[in-house]
């Protein structure tokens, strides 16, 4: 559980990192991500990626982190499904950027073993599914 709740918070601190920067005018520049890479995505500025960061990656992670703290099987479920969100965020953005980078490739990595290894908890500790109806 230890591992889950680490892996959890340093996930929901890079995204949080990654919203900063490109939420911040003028961040995503000195970071070495040019607005220049967008060409081929449905936005001109970081705005719309950041805001997902924020609110969707950072959210997520930091909620599956707190109901791992608090020993809510649901954060292992959370934390499965963040594995997922991110892994194909990482996707859509070799899609809109045509490029790969890799911060990317390591992100993607990082977001496996997220998924693998929340998978693995959730099937070594037969966790209910949250909500499930259960036998008396």
């Amino acid at each position: 559980m230890k591992k889950l709740q680490i892996f959890a918070f340093v996930m929901a601190f890079f995204s949080l990192i990654g919203a900063g920067g490109a939420l911040i005018p003028g961040a995503a520049e000195s970071m070495g991500v040019s607005p220049e890479l967008l060409i081929h995505a449905p936005f001109q500025t970081f705005l719309i990626p950041g805001l997902f960061l924020l609110f969707i990656l950072f959210g997520g992670n930091l909620l599956s982190g707190v109901l791992l703290l608090m020993q809510n099987a649901a954060g292992a479920y959370v934390l499965a499904v963040m594995g997922g969100i991110t892994i194909l965020w990482i996707l859509a953005q070799w899609v809109f950027m045509w490029a790969i980078f890799p911060i990317q490739v390591l992100f993607l990595l990082l977001a496996f073993g997220q998924l693998l290894l929340a998978w693995r908890y959730i099937r070594h500790t037969n966790l209910p599914l949250p909500f499930a109806a259960k036998e008396n």
